[in-house]
């Protein structure tokens, strides 16, 4: 008995030097490993250090949406799912709790609810859809009226495992897999179980066949690698990969710039300036006369999550980074970017109102930034998660990634085949009266030729509006009071860039 009360004794000790001197030290011990692993990307052994705090009666809504967290960032949405719903028999739970759930659920399948939880998410949150349609609901009508613009073939390399973030340069598709190939001993992380990622060269040797080589020495690393951007010139090479931080812990990622001799070998690297041992860079693209680096990173003053941002190349160096702005960032996540030569930013977010998970958007840059981001619909985007977009210059013919239902396995490469254009027409208008005056606060209604209501926009001070199309006829109705109803027509066309520059003239009644 005595022995027994020694050993307590002893353990009290020693919690009471360990900082566990009580039920609540240890609690809040148990959340800060917890939390230190999540940070950490080491998602199971948060898990682990959660289920404990749970265990001595940790803060259950806490911990209930830490597990969810967890489990979702894992994809076993099973236990995502139990432990959302968990989080949300909590009173005053934050609106992104329901996102998560809608999100968990589309990965699942279970469409309807999901769509369901995103609407209430996006109706608590006040997220208008202003320019392109009234409400949530009406907002997947819209992604979903031109499913057929488009056809995705899934590529042949694609396995069991993840290929993503393709990129064709030099009859090569090069994208990144967790396929545990390249090296003799199957390197594994510890923090998912998982192997790591290396990136691949598919040689493409016709349209849809081809086979798997590896890249040139050094474009891989003991740790995760891709994905992969590289110069028209292919004299440099942009690779995301894992960086240790001071004291050696492999856990952000950073992007490092390879220089690549005239014979295709690395002849040195160095890792881009602007991450540090806290901070997220990835998904670098470069734009076709090399002068600007997009990106994707968790920098100090930020929207929140990762957000994308460009550097010019000036005097021999990279500036400083400088965000993209409103019009592109959310609280949320937007990574994998690709610029077009003509302006045109694809990314994916899982911030803006989408079909859920991550989907692909765009977003037109003009003299004062990037404009407002639309998201390119259906069957470029699923319920699931949709990213990497890579186009040709003909702007009709590319690559994506999605982990949808009826692939080989987790995320898979799908060939893009555009019958349609990607690019919706942008409606820009103005109300105005007799005398040239601005008209506030009138209701403009678009109408689809079926009569149906396809937006419902409000004029700004300025009498402005702004709203995105689909092809087809479309009716302007608009309404304010004291004012004579007023109607118009218009066109939008298939064509890459169109716009339209739209005045109404309203009548006193």
């Amino acid at each position: 008995m005595k022995q027994q009360i020694y050993r307590r004794c002893v353990f009290f000790v020693i919690g009471l030097m360990m900082g566990f001197g009580s039920p609540l030290e240890a609690q809040n011990a148990l959340l800060q490993r917890g939390d230190e692993m999540f940070s950490a990307y080491d998602y199971k052994q948060a898990i682990v250090f959660y289920q404990k705090a749970f265990g001595r009666g940790g803060s259950p809504y806490y911990l209930t949406r830490r597990m969810g967290d967890a489990y979702r960032m894992l994809r076993q949405w099973d236990d995502a799912e139990l432990w959302y719903r968990r989080a949300l028999s909590h009173p005053n739970v934050p609106n992104e709790v329901y996102m998560q759930l809608g999100e968990v659920l589309c990965a699942k399948g279970d469409i309807v609810e999901g769509h369901e939880l995103l609407a209430q998410f996006y109706r608590l949150s006040g997220f208008t859809m202003a320019g392109i349609a009234a409400d949530y609901r009406s907002y997947i009508d819209v992604l979903s009226c031109d499913s057929a613009r488009c056809e995705l073939l899934n590529m042949p390399m694609n396995g069991l495992d993840d290929e993503v973030a393709p990129f064709v340069c030099s009859g090569g598709l090069y994208f990144s897999s967790n396929r545990a190939v390249i090296h003799p001993v199957n390197r594994k992380d510890v923090r998912n179980g998982q192997s790591f990622f290396d990136i691949y060269v598919y040689r493409l040797a016709g349209r849809d066949s081809g086979h798997v080589v590896a890249p040139p020495a050094g474009f891989n690393s003991p740790y995760n690698d891709g994905p992969v951007w590289m110069s028209d010139r292919l004299d440099v090479a942009y690779i995301t990969r894992n960086r240790a931080n001071s004291q050696g812990i492999i856990s952000v990622l950073d992007v490092m710039e390879l220089s690549i001799d005239e014979k295709g070998q690395v002849a040195g690297s160095q890792f881009l300036p602007f991450g540090d041992d806290d901070w997220t860079v990835a998904h670098a693209c470069l734009s076709s006369d090399g002068r600007r680096l997009f990106f994707s990173a968790q920098l100090p003053g930020g929207k929140g999550g990762l957000d994308l941002y460009m550097s010019e190349f000036r005097n021999g160096f990279w500036g400083r980074p400088l965000n993209l702005g409103e019009g592109v960032n959310t609280a949320a996540n937007e990574c994998f970017p690709f610029l077009t030569a003509d302006g045109l930013l694809f990314f994916s977010s899982n911030g803006w109102p989408g079909l859920g998970g991550y989907d692909l958007f765009y977003s037109v840059e003009r003299s004062g930034g990037f404009e407002m981001s639309f998201n390119l619909g259906v069957p470029l985007n699923s319920a699931c998660d949709d990213t990497g977009l890579f186009l040709f210059p003909d702007m009709k013919n590319g690559f994506l990634t999605s982990n949808r239902p009826g692939g080989q396995g987790g995320d898979d490469i799908y060939r893009v085949s555009l019958l349609r254009p990607l690019i919706y027409t942008r409606l820009q208008g103005q109300v105005i009266d007799v005398d040239g005056q601005p008209v506030g606060s009138a209701l403009v209604t678009v109408v689809m030729p079926d009569g149906r209501e396809f937006n419902r926009l409000s004029t700004t001070v300025n009498g402005e509006f702004l709203c995105f199309l689909p092809p087809g006829h479309y009716r302007l109705c608009v309404r304010k009071h004291l004012f004579e109803a007023l109607e118009s027509e218009v066109v939008a066309r298939e064509l890459w860039r169109n716009e339209i520059e739209l005045t109404l003239k309203m009548n006193l009644k």
